[in-house]
């Protein structure tokens, strides 16, 4: 499977929200995937998350990770769409948050 790594701006917070919101329901929260846009839209245009995600060749959008800065903790989060876990996806997204880091 070939997928493509994007660094996120702000466009692109409807694109990395549908992820966010399977990671909030991971986490027992109702899903509301406009919350999840205007959540990432919010840590995007306050410069306090960097958010990487990947697509695969169609374009769709198969997981995310982004990097958090919380008085001096930094925090990876990382979370692939269902059906995408054990597939390899994750490693090449943490590599380059490592490296960007």
């Amino acid at each position: 499977m070939t997928v493509k790594l994007f660094k996120a701006s702000i466009d692109d917070a409807n694109i990395v929200g549908p992820i966010f919101d399977l990671y909030r329901i991971f986490y027992k929260q109702e899903s509301n995937v406009e919350k999840a846009n205007q959540y990432i839209r919010a840590r995007l245009e306050a410069n306090e998350s960097i958010i990487f995600f990947i697509k695969d060749k169609e374009r769709a959008q198969m997981g995310f990770t982004g990097v958090v800065n919380i008085i001096q903790i930094i925090q990876i989060i990382l979370r692939l769409e269902k059906g995408k876990q054990g597939q390899g996806l994750g490693l090449p997204i943490q590599e380059n948050i490592i490296r960007y880091l």
